[in-house]
């Protein structure tokens, strides 16, 4: 699957054979960073594979001429309800986010996370070699593609970072035997 996805608020529905899907958005005091965001859209722009961007109007509106600069391989589309964005980070190939909860999705989906911001509170996914953290400079950003198309995820990653799965039978196990 060729895609790439970024961020909770915005997703895409459907699949795009082929494609990455970036799902992105940015937050409402990143809106007045337009610097920032501008060099987001650069980066975006050097990316070879189509890249999907879910943005929210209000977004759309704060970065104006800057999004018809980044050129053709890049959609830029609405904001999708959160189920759907789900199943687009688990059909993605990539995802870039500046969300701490879609980090943790992408490592549940097993799919590599570029982090755009300058710190993480996920540093086990960093340490794990599933995040990298590049905030807005778009060449950080291209090289991160650049190493997780290469090398993909780490084969010797944890895979209970966050627990194995069992919580919920420990807990009816424990809550039953306490009667």
């Amino acid at each position: 699957d060729g895609r790439i996805f970024a961020n909770t608020r915005f997703a895409v529905i459907g699949k795009a054979s082929g494609q990455r899907l970036l799902e992105f958005g940015i937050k409402a005091d990143l809106c007045s960073a337009i610097e920032s965001s501008k060099g987001l859209l650069e980066a975006f722009s050097k990316i070879d594979t189509p890249i999907i961007l879910p943005l929210h109007p209000r977004t759309r509106k704060t970065l104006g001429m800057g999004l018809e600069a980044i050129g053709g391989s890049v959609r830029v589309i609405d904001p999708i309800p959160y189920l759907d964005m789900l199943m687009l980070e688990k059909h993605c190939r990539m995802i870039l986010t500046d969300s701490g909860g879609v980090q943790k999705e992408a490592y549940w989906f097993d799919r590599p996370c570029i982090t755009l911001r300058d710190e993480t509170e996920w540093v086990e996914l960093v340490d794990a070699g599933c995040n990298r953290i590049v905030g807005a400079n778009p060449q950080a950003i291209g090289e991160a593609v650049k190493h997780f198309e290469a090398t993909g995820l780490p084969d010797n990653r944890p895979s209970d970072l966050y627990g194995n799965g069992e919580a919920a039978r420990k807990i009816v196990e424990i809550i039953s035997s306490a009667r």
